[in-house]
């Protein structure tokens, strides 16, 4: 019998301007994301997505986990960006590329283990910094192929 996974995904609107059009973020400036909560011990995963003009690319999602303690403490917890792995459709790439953060629309924050229920994530703040101790452009192999060009 498979295990059931509880999944739950809390999504930032998307920042629009007049007439409803969309628009988004630059966050070039800044190498690291920074987050203060109090949770409940449980991982959760930061979801970053970037509005790209072709649609094959809509799906493209930056991820890394946040990891929780739970207790009473509030926690900082500063992700680079350069850690966040791409993936399509939930899906890890076998490229991995830097996030394109000219292009970031959207921040989730989404739950999936296999405890069942309610869970708890307080947050106090999010904020974004620039580290000048970060000198990493990628974590992760960053293998060159003339026949491929990346997005950003």
């Amino acid at each position: 019998m498979p295990a059931q996974y509880i999944f739950d995904l809390m999504l930032q609107c998307l920042l629009q301007k007049s007439f409803f059009r969309e628009t988004n973020w630059d966050w070039s400036l800044f190498n690291c994301i920074v987050f203060k909560v109090r949770g409940d011990g449980r991982p959760y995963n930061i979801v970053l997505g970037c509005n790209f003009y072709y649609d094959v690319n809509w799906l493209n999602r930056w991820t890394f986990p946040l990891y929780t303690r739970g207790g009473p403490y509030w926690q900082i917890s500063k992700l680079p960006f350069s850690r966040f792995y791409l993936s399509h459709h939930g899906r890890i790439q076998d490229i991995q590329e830097y996030p394109c953060l000219s292009l970031v629309n959207s921040l989730g924050i989404t739950v999936m283990d296999s405890a069942e229920g309610p869970f708890s994530l307080e947050i106090e703040s999010i904020a974004l910094m620039y580290d000048v101790n970060l000198t990493e452009k990628h974590a992760y192999e960053l293998f060159e192929d003339r026949n491929f060009q990346g997005n950003c």
